[in-house]
């Protein structure tokens, strides 16, 4: 046994995984990630997930330290093992083993042209350029020459508009923290191939590319309004499930301030769970996991409305549950509840954001019922549960989930605000291993016994649900 029976349970979901096993976890925890970041807004998500993950030293850097001492205070209970500290730059003794530099494009470039000065230049280097909406992504394994002179290749002019912009830069902010969280887990265990070309994203459209020329400042997004912020403001989304994919949508959502979260949840917090979910902490194992995430969404934003279901989603309860709400979001971790919650938004015709991961991928889709696929187009019936193994079964890197819930999030934004982009008509899928995005189009099925021409599901049917 190389870990303690304690930090065995608290990350099995590693531990499981052929890629990291108990050896790998020890090295994670073994590990030391610098984080220079331009403030603690920025990178608070990036923090959460190195902390769940299981690195064992990570070092701040940040030119704006508003907000470090919550942050801080939230990251020990989240998990007690790991060691924070501030870094000093000019410390020639100071040798993480991966440093990620987080922040506008003009803090990343000045400090990458400060490492360069210093020839701190013979470890990992991650960057994650955050815009609204829109973001750089970069990953270093070796240098071969100066990183400012690599960096000047990858340099792209973000879209000007500034329509819901705040929104959208907590949403890049969010998502560039879980993907520089991955990458950070990857570079220290040697995992996966070095990606030669910057990695451009566009959250408002959905649209990633690994080279230059994705036109990523044609960005098409509603104009501000008062009336258009009340939106977000007056909204009611219902969030199935607060674990894994749940807590990233919760925390982004929150963060935005949409008016009313409703959290439904039968489940209550233990310690296997803390190595992804981070609504929860180490002191609050054993409560109902609703109950835990209230704690946290409400002294993340105390002017939102949090409103708790204490349950397990059921044919009995389903649509009762989402009847009040103007989208509804799954962050479920089993089929039968998946199937469940797709046909019950169907019949009143509610919004479903749906997601789902395993191990190092994940997938996600927007239904919008009668006006594009819904989840039977994809998968008609649906497989034995003895088919498919479940994220217990298989294991899952802890910021996997993170990943595609602030997808999720940034779904359900656009969604308020009648954004285009929405993923009605496409399936995103998320390879980790490879830092690969890719968006086919998908069509409905006529065939579909839900939503075809000629359906044959015309009330819920019998599910056997876990949440």
């Amino acid at each position: 046994m190389v870990l303690p029976d304690s930090k065995a349970k608290r990350y099995e979901r590693h531990i499981i995984m052929p890629e990291i096993g108990q050896l790998g976890q020890k090295k994670l925890l073994d590990s030391h990630v610098e984080v220079i970041g331009n403030s603690v807004s920025e990178a608070l998500s990036l923090f959460y997930y190195l902390t769940a993950v299981g690195i064992g030293t990570i070092s701040y850097n940040f030119q704006n330290k508003n907000g470090i001492n919550n942050m801080l205070f939230n990251l020990k209970d989240l998990n007690p093992d790991i060691t924070i500290i501030e870094s000093d730059l000019t410390d020639a003794n100071n040798n993480p083993k991966v440093r990620i530099i987080i922040g506008n494009m003009d803090f990343v470039h000045n400090k990458i042209s400060l490492l360069d000065e210093k020839n701190k230049s013979q470890i990992p280097l991650i960057i994650a350029v955050t815009n609204p909406w829109q973001g750089l992504f970069y990953v270093f394994r070796e240098k071969e020459k100066p990183y400012t002179d690599i960096f000047e290749t990858a340099y792209v002019e973000f879209s000007k508009n500034k329509s819901f912009a705040s929104e959208g830069f907590v949403l890049s902010s969010c998502f560039a923290g879980a993907l520089g969280a991955t990458e950070a887990v990857k570079c220290c265990l040697n995992l996966g191939d070095s990606v030669d070309n910057p990695l451009f994203y566009d959250l408002m459209s959905m649209r990633f590319s690994g080279n230059k020329n994705c036109n990523i400042a044609a960005n098409k997004s509603p104009k501000t309004s008062r009336h258009f912020k009340n939106r977000i403001s007056d909204s009611k989304v219902l969030i199935i499930g607060t674990g894994g994919l749940g807590s990233p949508v919760a925390f982004a959502l929150a963060l935005i301030g949409v008016g009313t979260i409703g959290l439904v949840d039968g489940d209550h917090v233990d310690l296997s769970n803390l190595n992804r979910q981070i609504l929860h902490a180490t002191s609050r194992i054993g409560m109902s996991k609703v109950e835990s995430a209230c704690w946290f969404l409400k002294r993340l934003n105390p002017s939102i409305r949090i409103i708790p279901y204490y349950t397990n989603i059921t044919k009995e309860n389903a649509l009762d549950l989402i009847k009040d709400y103007d989208v509804i979001i799954a962050c479920l971790d089993n089929l039968p509840s998946r199937y469940l919650l797709n046909d019950t938004c169907f019949f009143p015709e509610k919004p479903l954001v749906e997601a789902g991961v395993l191990r190092l991928n994940g997938m996600s889709q927007t239904i919008l019922p009668k006006q594009g696929p819904c989840y039977r187009c994809i998968f008609p019936e649906m497989p034995s549960l003895e088919s498919i193994p479940s994220p217990s079964q298989a294991g899952i890197l802890g910021s996997i989930p993170g990943v595609m819930g602030f997808l999720e999030a940034a779904e359900v934004v656009k969604l308020l605000i009648g954004a285009d982009g929405i993923l009605k008509d496409r399936i995103l899928l998320y390879d980790a291993m490879d830092l690969e995005f890719r968006v086919p189009s998908f069509r409905g099925d006529y065939r579909c016994p839900l939503c075809g021409e000629n359906p044959s599901i015309t009330t819920l049917q019998d599910y056997e649900t876990g949440l």
